[in-house]
């Protein structure tokens, strides 16, 4: 009777899929609608009383012709007094690491982990990268202890900045890195 019942059990596996079993896990598939579609991006607005001021967006013909921003390493920014011996003269030396890029240079996207890992990497890439002194924080404001004493800005336990990095686009420079779409996870505390 058991035995019956362990083939009958059997039979039923292998009637709903279990033969699925022997082939390992299923291949993964996602799918990854367009980001820029006319009619929905169409539909995002109420067109004003006076259609002459009512938004016009680019075409998605348009918006698929620009070109892909690429992702650089990113190096922690350290608080004054913080930085390791040597860190920006080792920076200086760092030549240009590109994580992403349209051409040869992404991260493998076949598992879920994957897709995962990658979404981190964009989430975690500066929005702005540039001379260090272009921005609304420039590299002597990060190497100021005055700077953090006066705008209370907050560091990690190991003294990094969590909200800017440095980024090295070209060797010798040493480039901030600004406005990620961390920077409110990574500072809880600050400013809603």
């Amino acid at each position: 009777m058991q035995y019956l019942k362990a083939a009958t059990l059997v039979g039923i596996v292998l009637l709903l899929g279990g033969n699925s079993l022997c082939q390992g896990p299923a291949a993964f598939n996602p799918i990854v609608p367009k980001t820029w579609n006319d009619a929905a991006i169409g539909s995002l607005e109420v067109p004003l009383a006076n259609p002459v001021g009512s938004p016009k967006h680019i075409s998605a013909e348009y918006y698929y012709r620009i070109p892909v921003r690429p992702i650089y390493k990113k190096y922690p920014v350290y608080a004054s007094g913080r930085e390791p011996a040597g860190y920006t003269e080792w920076l200086k030396k760092q030549e240009p690491v590109v994580v992403w890029d349209d051409a040869a240079h992404r991260p493998p996207l076949v598992t879920n982990a994957d897709w995962i890992r990658a979404g981190q990497v964009v989430f975690d890439a500066s929005v702005f990268a540039g001379p260090s002194e272009s921005g609304i924080i420039g590299l002597h404001d990060v190497k100021s202890s005055a700077w953090y004493e006066s705008n209370q800005i907050p560091v990690t336990p190991d003294g990094v900045l969590p909200f800017l990095t440095y980024v090295i686009r070209e060797k010798g420079k040493i480039e901030l890195g600004s406005f990620s779409c961390a920077i409110r996870v990574c500072c809880p505390a600050g400013p809603p």
